[in-house]
C-alpha cells in the first residue's frame, strides 16, 4: 500500500508542477470563488488554512479576504515528532521559511488555537478521491489533527488531482467537502 501511495504522489507532484503559472492561477481563483460561496466558508468564524507554497492551489488571497472579514484564521505548523500546531495570524506577513518548504509564523510570536475552536479545516493533499480520501505528503500530521475534529474538513484541489479511489489505511481521514474548480463535492458531515 505505501507504495502505491508513494507513485500516486509522485504522479500528482509531476502533474501539478507541469501546470503552467498563468493556469494554475485561473485554476486557484475559480477554486477560490467557490469557497467563498459556500456555506461552510460562508459560516464559519474560526478556520484553519494551510499555506499554499509552489504550485498548491493557492491559499493566499483566501487567507487575506477571511482575516478581513473578521474570521479568526490559523496556519499549521508542523514539526517531526510533534502534533500539529494551528497557530493564529493577522497577517501573511507574519510567516517565514520553515521546514519542510513551507511558511509558518516566526515561533516566538506564536499564538495557538485549540483544535476544538475551529469551525472549519481547509486541508492540502495531492490526491482525492470521490469518497472523501485524500493522500498528503506522508507525514500524517493533518491525519491526526483531523481525527475527532468537528470542524468541516475541505478539501481544496485542481481537478486533475481527483480519481476514483484510492487506497486507504485505517488511520486516515476522510473529508467532508473537496472544492475543485469546477465543483464542490460533499461526502459526509456537516
Amino acid at each position: 500500500m505505501q507504495n502505491e501511495k508513494a507513485e500516486i504522489r509522485r504522479s500528482m507532484i509531476r502533474k501539478r508542477e507541469a501546470l503552467a503559472p498563468h493556469e494554475a492561477a485561473r485554476r486557484g481563483e475559480a477554486i477560490r470563488q467557490q469557497i467563498l460561496e459556500a456555506p461552510f466558508y460562508q459560516e464559519s468564524r474560526c478556520l484553519s488554512c494551510y499555506v499554499s507554497v509552489s504550485n498548491e492551489v493557492d491559499t493566499h488571497e483566501l487567507i487575506r479576504g477571511a482575516i478581513a472579514e473578521g474570521k479568526r484564521v490559523a496556519v499549521p505548523v508542523a514539526r517531526r515528532g510533534r502534533p500539529m500546531t494551528q497557530v493564529r495570524i493577522s497577517d501573511l506577513a507574519e510567516l517565514v521559511p520553515a521546514p519542510f518548504g513551507l511558511l509558518e509564523p516566526a515561533e516566538e510570536s506564536w499564538d495557538p488555537v485549540p483544535p476544538d475552536a475551529f469551525d472549519l479545516v481547509i486541508v492540502p493533499g495531492l490526491a482525492f478521491d470521490h469518497h472523501g480520501n485524500r493522500i498528503g505528503f506522508g507525514g500524517g500530521f493533518y491525519d491526526r489533527f483531523l481525527a475527532g475534529l468537528r470542524a468541516a474538513k475541505v478539501g481544496i484541489a485542481y481537478g486533475f488531482q481527483q480519481g476514483e479511489t484510492l487506497p486507504t489505511e485505517s488511520h486516515d481521514v476522510k473529508l467532508d467537502w473537496l472544492v475543485t474548480e469546477s465543483r464542490i463535492l460533499q461526502f459526509h458531515g456537516p
